[in-house]
């Protein structure tokens, strides 16, 4: 499914941001696919299991400190 989404959206030139629970692929596999950033809430300092209690808390902490909104913003008003 998300290959699908990042291959229609390379197609319209828009960035993917794909948010994860535990991410087991390295970067050159899903930028190959057009993903554009990957954040995985599960890392070396959560678990899966509180990745799991505090989900919705762990996916703001972690788009507010990973994603590069200069990037984004460029990239949609690019197109």
């Amino acid at each position: 499914v998300v290959a699908g989404i990042a291959a229609t959206a390379v197609r319209h030139h828009k960035p993917v941001l794909v948010v994860v629970g535990k991410n087991e692929l390295a970067e050159t596999q899903w930028k190959q696919v057009g993903i554009t950033q990957v954040i995985s809430l599960v890392d070396e300092n959560t678990s899966v299991e509180r990745a799991m209690s505090k989900t919705h808390e762990l996916i703001s902490k972690r788009i507010e400190a990973q994603v590069d909104l200069k990037y984004f913003q460029a990239s949609l008003k690019s197109s």
